[in-house]
Order: structure tokens, then sequence, then C-alpha cells
């Protein structure tokens, strides 16, 4: 009886007008879509089972069966969690936390794990949810069941049985299913229990991010600095672009704590100037809403190139800038340039690395051979270089500074010398994509591994 699916019927009975008010209102803002709760529950019939995962891995779902239809019939193994990586130790304030045993570099896989539990973001079943839960719980083994004991839950006073309820919503994670295309079909946000991410304290200024891969069933957590043996790995549970009064509400309306991190305990006029600058470098590639600030209005590359009135240094210095505000604001999980955007490449190091590759540009462009020898390495570290051929180009590059596409841009464009002028902004024009008027890194990379400019 264990591992043999159960059933949950549509239910009859019409939740309270109240419940349905509240969940409708909340789905319409989330979305900005009209929502019917009483008609979604209507039209929900639940399946209970085990899914196929590779031992050691256990996973027990409760889904709409037209999205439980949906799911492979089996899941690619993945490697296993080592102790040695990691430690669950008490932490201030935060009860306890997972804590890095071992070096971990920036951009470097810390965890991939398969969720224990994975529910609906909204639950309508025809019988009461304590014997779902009971179900539910009842698939998995005593050695899991054990450890998601062992998880924060605001009423650790009573039984475990009379817990789920508690345990789930502030334990789980949201994360997304393959949904059938039909009238009221069920939401593709679900919410999945893992017994490793879950330990996760959340920081205004997250060494880590956590992706989901839908395909492989599993959450796959990266570092996006470097975390020291010793460090607590943390994570964002709202989106840490947000000034201080939103990222506390967020937390305070979803998770139910405040915050205390480094970068939430500061007196008020701190506060005040790290959401300006949290606002300055999430608009920073945003033109039109960067109407104020430190990098308002600045120009593109190219236009910088052309323009002799314009400052030498203006695009270093507000690149440099940006760096230092995301370091000190712990926002290496940035990554909100267009260009990360669907239809465009992302980079390997999201925001950072794309400054770091627009002051390598200028200072090629700028003919300054020491800094451009600089920065060109730092761009080259923060891609992991698979491609020989673009390897070659970057090599070709640190070799030999003057091979560099855009070398000496500024000077022979502000010099005005129309053929040379001409002739570089066709190259420029056959090796950039089209649409981006801002010439870029990728771009460059490009034309090196096609020969389209090169001194």
């Amino acid at each position: 009886m264990r591992y043999k699916p159960s059933v949950v019927r549509p239910c009859d009975q019409i939740p309270p007008v109240e419940l349905c008010a509240k969940v409708n209102d909340r789905l319409r803002t989330a979305t900005n879509n009209p929502f019917d709760f009483a008609e979604h529950v209507r039209h929900r019939t639940y399946v209970v089972r085990s899914l196929p995962i590779a031992h050691p891995h256990e996973c027990v779902v409760m889904l709409d069966a037209g999205v439980d239809a949906l799911l492979p019939s089996d899941f690619p193994s993945l490697p296993t969690v080592s102790e040695a990586d990691f430690d669950v130790n008490k932490t201030p304030g935060k009860g306890l936390g997972l804590f890095a045993r071992r070096l971990f570099r920036c951009n470097e896989t810390v965890l991939v794990e398969h969720p224990v539990v994975i529910m609906p973001y909204l639950v309508g079943p025809s019988v009461p949810l304590s014997d779902v839960y009971a179900d539910m719980f009842g698939r998995l083994s005593a050695e899991v069941l054990q450890a998601i004991r062992s998880l924060p839950c605001p009423s650790s006073g009573k039984d475990f049985k009379d817990s789920y309820e508690t345990i789930l919503p502030t334990s789980t994670i949201a994360i997304s299913l393959p949904v059938p295309r039909e009238p009221f079909a069920e939401l593709a946000t679900h919410k999945a229990l893992f017994l490793t991410a879950t330990r996760c304290n959340h920081s205004c200024g997250p060494n880590s991010k956590w992706e989901w891969d839908e395909k492989k069933l599993s959450l796959v957590l990266t570092a996006v600095r470097q975390i020291n043996p010793g460090d607590e790995i943390t994570i964002a549970y709202v989106p840490p672009h947000l000034p201080f009064d939103g990222r506390r509400e967020a937390l305070l309306d979803g998770f139910a704590f405040e915050c205390h991190c480094l970068h939430c305990v500061q007196p008020g006029i701190d506060i005040r100037q790290s959401d300006a600058n949290r606002h300055a470098v999430c608009t920073f590639w945003d033109v039109d809403k960067m109407t104020s600030g430190p990098f308002a209005k600045l120009p593109a590359f190219d236009k910088w190139c052309l323009e002799p009135s314009i400052p030498a240094y203006i695009l270093i210095d507000a690149h440099r800038r940006a760096l230092d505000i995301i370091q000190d604001e712990g926002l290496e999980i940035l990554d909100t340039h267009p260009g990360s955007g669907p239809g465009h490449h992302a980079h390997p190091h999201r925001d950072v690395g794309r400054h770091i590759d627009a002051i390598a540009m200028c200072y090629g462009a700028l003919e300054d051979a020491d800094n451009f020898l600089i920065w060109i390495r730092k761009a080259a570290a923060a891609r992991e270089m698979d491609d020989p051929e673009q390897k070659l180009v970057f090599s070709k590059w640190m070799s030999n500074p003057m091979s560099f596409p855009v070398w000496g841009w500024r000077k022979v464009f502000c010099a005005g010398d129309a053929e040379e002028v001409k002739r570089l902004s066709k190259d420029m024009e056959n090796g950039d994509e089209k649409g981006d008027s801002t010439v870029g890194l990728a771009a460059c990379i490009k034309m090196g591994m096609f020969g389209f400019v090169g001194k």
C-alpha cells in the first residue's frame, strides 16, 4: 500500500467566500490575470504517489492529475551530497544554518538536490488536509522523516502529525512544473521541500543562488562569490534589489521573520544610501529607468568613442563604481542586463562579468595596454573557457593587445579619420548582433574568432 498511488477527487464544497476573495485578490495581484479559486478547486483531482527517483533519493508528490501525467517516467541520478562539504550549525538569530566545510569558488556548483516533497501552490482537496499529509509522509522512509522533523517548525511543541501544515509553508521553496493547456488548469507554481537546501538561511547579500531544473526535477545551488570554509551558505528568499522596506515587508508576509543580516542592521542614513546604491546598480543597463543617480545618462560605448567632448574615463569610472557597489552590497547574484533575457547570451558571472567586460573594452579603446591586460585577464577568468576557439582569442589579445577588435577606437574616431571610421564601423556591423547599438565583448570575441577586425 505504501507505493500504490492515491487519488483525491474534486471537492464538492465551495471554499468560504472570504477565503476565495483573499486568494483571488492575491493571485490577481501576483499574475495580473483574473483568478477564480472556487472554480480552481472544483477542477482539481490530485494524485499522491512516490516518484521513481534513483536510490538513495526519495520524493513523494501530491499533484493535479494533469500535471502528474506530464512528469517523465524516470529521472537522472544526481551526485550524492558529501557530508564532508557541509555542516548544519546554529547561527545567531536564525536557528540552524548550512555552513561550508571546504572552499567553493565563484560559480562552482555547491549542491544538486531532488526534493523529498512536491505539492501545488494552492490546495483544495475533498478530504481533510491532515489525511493527505499523513498519506504523503507515510510513503517516506524513517530516515527522511527524521530529517524533516528536524526542520524549523513554529509549532515544534506539537506532535509531528499536527505540524505538517506549519513545516511545509515555512520550509518549502517555490518551483515550477509543466501544466496542461486547458481551462482551469493547475498553476505552474508548486512548493517543494528539500532536506539540505532548506537549511540555507536568507541574506540580502547572498553568497549563493538557486535555480530549479524542471527537466531533471532538481534544485541547483551555485556560489555567486567565493565561499570559504566556515562561511554560512546563504540565499535570497526575496529579490535583493528591493529597497529595505520592500524586503522587510516581503519577508514578514511570506516567511514571518525580520532580516538581521549585515545589510539590514545599519543606521537609517546608511540604509537609505544602500537603497539608492541597489537601485543604481539594478537599473544600470536600463536607460529609461536610470534618470538620476551616479549612472544617469551614461553614453553608449560607440557614442563615447565618437564624441571627443565626452570625458575619457566616464565609462570606466562608472563601471568600476558599479563593481564597488555590488561588492559592498553583496549583490553578485544580480543578472539585470537585457542581454540575460530570452534570445540573448547570458554571462557566466552575470552583471559583475559584464562590468568587467566593459572596463576591458574601454581600456582597449583608449590604447591603455597595461590596464587592458589587467582587465582582459579578469574577463577571461570570468569565463569557463570550454570553447578552444574562445580561449585562443583571449590568448591572442593578451599576447598582442593591438589585435583587440576595438583597439584605439576612441583615438581613431575622435581624430575623425573618415576612412578608418568607415572600415571599423562596417567590420563591427558584420561582427555584432543586429539591433544592439552598444558594442559588447561578446561581439569582439565573435569577431576575433572569425577574423573581422585585427591589426
